[in-house]
């Protein structure tokens, strides 16, 4: 099975972790990066940092409209809805 994950904040990191260990993870869906401490340079998220770490790719699509819908399709996942952590 090939899933897409979506999650931004550390909670979310072991739950990526763990289901790397067992599944194919065709993406990794998270926020766009932020400004960090007085807005010199951009952060990305945790979600993001450990993706990378995995050899995942990431996509953070500024809104989730027809765009970016279609940009997710192309991982060809068999679920994108498995796992939606804020």
């Amino acid at each position: 099975m090939k899933i897409l994950f979506a999650g931004t904040p550390e909670i979310a990191v072991p739950a990526l972790r763990a289901l790397n260990d067992f599944f194919e993870i065709g993406a990794v869906l998270t926020n766009a990066d932020k400004p960090g401490p007085r807005g010199m340079q951009l952060l990305p998220s945790p979600v993001k940092v450990a993706a990378l770490e995995l050899g995942l790719p990431v996509l953070q699509p500024e809104h989730l409209g027809s765009e970016a819908r279609e940009l997710i399709g192309r991982y060809g996942c068999d679920t994108a809805r498995l796992l939606c952590l804020r």
